[in-house]
């Protein structure tokens, strides 16, 4: 993503494209980073929660998108603060999904087919059973 980011400038108008194309590239891009690092995170099995994860994850992309602002000038790009915004929608949109995404797997992995229902095992069901 650095490297597209930091890549002499494409017109995208020239090629009939919309007026702020380029809004919309930050923005997909952003979104898809933020769900790949949350599902990274998220499958790591090291998450304290899904909210501090969310937020951590929001606070490094964010830091990342100026990163990658202020670095542009010294490729021959313009630094835009409203490409930092698409950069910023796209990750909160990421995350939406990926938390909502993830939420709803955990819930059909722990219903379906994995020994355990409603949190309680197996072994602690017919535990009990026997005591009631």
């Amino acid at each position: 993503m650095f490297i597209s980011t930091h890549w002499p400038k494409v017109e995208f108008r020239r090629y009939g494209a919309p007026q702020h194309f380029d809004k919309f590239l930050h923005f997909s891009a952003y979104l898809v980073l933020a769900v790949l690092v949350f599902g990274a995170v998220h499958l790591s099995r090291r998450a304290p929660s899904v909210l501090r994860v969310a937020l951590g994850i929001m606070l490094v992309i964010a830091f990342y998108g100026v990163f990658d602002e202020v670095t542009q000038p010294y490729f021959h790009r313009i630094a835009d603060w409203t490409d930092w915004v698409a950069d910023v929608i796209g990750t909160i949109a990421g995350l939406a999904i990926a938390c909502f995404f993830f939420r709803r797997l955990g819930a059909n992995s722990t219903s379906q087919g994995s020994g355990t229902s409603a949190g309680i095992s197996t072994g602690n069901a017919a535990q009990i059973e026997a005591q009631g």
